[in-house]
C-alpha cells in the first residue's frame, strides 16, 4: 500500500545557551504535562516546559539539575522509584549514573571508569524494571536504584583475546511474543565486531553476525507486505508474535531483523553514517511504520517501505532524536537536537 507524503511542518525552534548530547520527552516529577529533558555538556540536566499551541515563542526553562559529574551522554525518564511520578536518569562520561527524584539526587552510582554511552530502561511484563547501560570498554551493566543486578564484559567472550576490547555501539530492549503467547524480554547489544548479542537476565543467549557495524537500532513494523500479512494473520489469532528491528550500519545501509534473522538485502541506504533511528507509527491508518534516520549529515530522512519520502534539511548534524505527542492532538511529533545547540519540533503531514 503506497503512502502519500505531503510535507513536514516545523512547529517551533529554540537555541540553548549550552551544548548538549541527548534529549527525551516525558512526564516527569510532579510537573503537569510532558516536558523536554536535555543532557548537557556542562554536566547538568535541564528540563523545559514545551511550547503550547497558544504560545509557540520558545522553550521555557523549568529547572536545571546538576549531576555533579561529567558531560551527560544519555538521559531517560521512568518511574523507577515507584513514587507515583517519573524519575530522571542521567549517565555521564565519568561512568556515573545519577538518579533524580522530585528534583533531588536520590542516588549516584559509579559504575565504570569509562564513559557510559548507551542507556535504556527495560520494563518486562512481570513489572521488573532495570536500567541497562554500556560503557566505552564494552561492558554492559544492569542496575535497579542503588543495586547492580548483573554485568557482562564482551572482552570475556571475545575470541580475539589479544586485540582491543569490543565496544558496545547500541542497546535496545526488545519484547517478543513467543508462539505459546508468553512475552519474552531481551536486550540487544550491538558491538564494533559486527555482532548483536541477545541478552536475557544477564546472560548472552545468542550472538548474531551483522552485515556491518551496527550504529543504531529501533523496533517497529517497516515492510508493507509483511505488515499486511501480519494484519491478516492477527485477524485470525489473538497472539501477535512478530516484531521487526531496523539495524543501521556505519556505511548508511539499513537492514531489517525479524525473529532473529537479518534480511540479506538492504531495506534502504542513506550513504552516510547513521547515529539515530526511530519509528513513526502509521498503524492506525493501516500502514507500516515510517523510519526516521539521522546522523553524520545535515538532514532528517524519512523512509517508508524502504523508499525515501522526505529529506528535510537541518542546520547541523542531529545528535539526538525523539518522538512524542507534544501538542496534545493525538498525533506523534518529532523533536530533534542538533550539534549547533538548536532544538526543533516537526509534524510530518501525511
Amino acid at each position: 500500500m503506497p503512502i502519500l507524503m505531503s510535507s513536514i511542518k516545523q512547529l517551533w525552534e529554540a537555541t540553548l545557551d549550552t551544548y548538549f548530547n541527548t534529549l527525551c520527552i516525558s512526564d516527569v516529577f510532579r510537573y503537569v504535562g510532558q516536558h523536554l529533558i536535555v543532557g548537557c555538556e556542562d554536566g547538568s540536566v535541564r528540563i523545559f516546559t514545551l511550547p503550547t499551541q497558544q504560545n509557540k515563542m520558545s522553550l521555557k526553562l523549568k529547572t536545571s539539575l546538576h549531576s555533579k559529574g561529567g558531560p551527560v551522554q544519555r538521559v531517560a525518564a521512568h518511574n523507577i522509584t515507584r513514587f507515583s511520578s517519573n524519575d530522571v536518569m542521567a549517565a555521564d562520561s565519568h561512568g556515573t549514573l545519577t538518579i533524580f527524584c522530585n528534583e533531588q539526587i536520590l542516588h549516584r552510582l559509579s559504575l565504570s571508569d569509562y564513559s557510559i554511552d548507551c542507556l535504556q530502561v527495560n520494563n518486562d511484563v512481570s513489572g521488573r524494571v532495570e536500567v541497562v547501560m554500556s560503557d566505552a570498554r564494552g561492558c554492559v551493566i544492569s542496575t535497579h536504584l542503588h543495586k547492580e543486578l548483573w554485568r557482562i564484559r564482551l572482552s570475556d567472550i571475545s575470541v580475539e583475546k589479544n586485540s582491543t576490547p569490543p565496544v558496545v555501539t547500541e542497546l535496545l530492549p526488545v519484547q517478543i511474543t513467543a508462539p505459546c503467547g508468553r512475552q519474552v524480554n531481551y536486550i540487544f547489544a550491538s558491538d564494533d565486531r559486527c555482532q548483536i548479542h541477545v541478552v536475557q537476565q544477564g546472560q548472552i543467549v545468542m550472538s548474531i553476525p551483522t552485515p556491518g557495524r551496527v550504529t543504531a537500532m529501533c523496533c517497529g513494523w517497516f515492510k508493507s507486505n509483511d505488515f499486511e500479512n501480519q494484519n491478516t494473520a492477527s485477524a485470525n489469532s489473538s497472539v501477535n508474535s512478530r516484531q521487526q528491528v531496523a539495524l543501521a550500519t556505519e556505511s548508511g545501509a539499513v537492514y531489517i531483523m525479524e525473529e532473529f534473522q537479518i534480511s540479506e538485502s538492504e531495506f534502504c541506504n542513506v550513504g552516510l553514517r547513521i547515529t539515530n533511528l526511530s519509528k513513526l507509527s502509521r498503524r492506525e491508518v493501516g500502514q507500516s511504520d515510517l523510519l526516521l534516520a539521522a546522523g553524520h549529515f545535515n538532514s532528517l530522512m524519512v523512509y517508508h517501505d524502504g523508499k525515501l519520502q522526505l529529506n528535510h534539511p537541518t542546520s547541523d548534524w542531529i545528535c539526538s532524536l525523539t518522538t512524542a505527542d507534544i501538542d496534545g492532538d493525538g498525533l506523534i511529533e518529532v523533536v530533534v537536537g542538533c550539534l549547533d545547540k538548536t532544538i526543533r519540533a516537526f509534524k510530518i503531514v501525511v
